[in-house]
């Protein structure tokens, strides 16, 4: 971006070429003795080069609030971002929260009304969470959940959702299946997937189980509250009866 030149750097720069040129002058025309002249363009010079120093400040000065600017204006860009990453993402897992949940639910619900397509919420929670942790302590209980956190991301699909709603409970809301046994299958993967053995940071190996609820959109609800209730009702079933039924009801 060019420099906006004041009236303060227009007047030194005035200054510095009318003493240049009085000097240029009084040499081509002789107007002055030798000792005259010499002061005079000593003189003439001293003034041009306040004025260019001046105006090498001022530039300096403006040029250095300009890049103070741009730095300020990328620390704010990155502390938006950063707001808005924990707006939306666990801050222990880095899987989404209910504030991602929700935008990703009205953006999946709307596609497909639109389709006439059909979603599923899986609701998870971890069977031996709470021992592990009274157990091993909280940071063996942040192990357990980051690692389950993993097993789930890699268990699904790029297109699927993945939240943390609290404590050791998980929601995943999954798109586009072709037959509801294909969601109970998957439920089954990751009940298996989270009953194998976890190693804690102290070299204790453990291992939590997992019980999965199923919601299908929109059979069993038509908002995500709705959904929600029916996958925990599913979930408590599975964690009662200890498997998951064969299919959708």
């Amino acid at each position: 971006m060019p420099v906006k030149r004041s009236k303060n750097n227009t007047f030194w720069t005035a200054i510095a070429v009318f003493t240049l040129g009085v000097c240029s002058v009084a040499w081509n025309f002789d107007w002055l003795s030798d000792v005259g002249f010499i002061g005079l363009l000593a003189a003439s010079l001293t003034l041009s080069l306040m004025a260019t120093q001046f105006l090498l400040l001022e530039q300096h000065r403006r040029g250095s609030a300009q890049n103070a600017m741009q730095r300020e204006a990328a620390k704010l860009k990155s502390q938006v971002k950063l707001l808005l990453t924990q707006a939306h993402y666990d801050n222990l897992t880095g899987l989404g929260n209910r504030n991602l949940l929700h935008d990703r639910f009205q953006f999946v619900v709307e596609r497909c009304m639109r389709s006439k397509a059909s979603f599923a919420l899986m609701m998870i929670d971890l069977n031996s969470f709470k021992s592990i942790n009274d157990t091993y302590g909280h940071s063996a209980g942040d192990a357990v959940l980051i690692a389950s956190a993993n097993r789930l991301m890699a268990s699904v699909r790029a297109s699927d959702t993945v939240v943390r709603l609290g404590g050791d409970e998980f929601l995943l809301l999954i798109e586009r299946f072709e037959h509801g046994n294909d969601v109970f299958k998957l439920g089954q993967k990751l009940i298996d997937t989270l009953s194998e053995d976890i190693v804690l940071p102290s070299g204790e190996i453990v291992a939590v189980g997992a019980s999965v609820g199923i919601a299908q959109f929109p059979q069993n609800g038509a908002d995500m509250p709705g959904l929600i209730e029916y996958a925990d009702q599913s979930m408590y079933e599975c964690k009662t009866s200890g498997h998951m039924p064969l299919e959708f009801a």
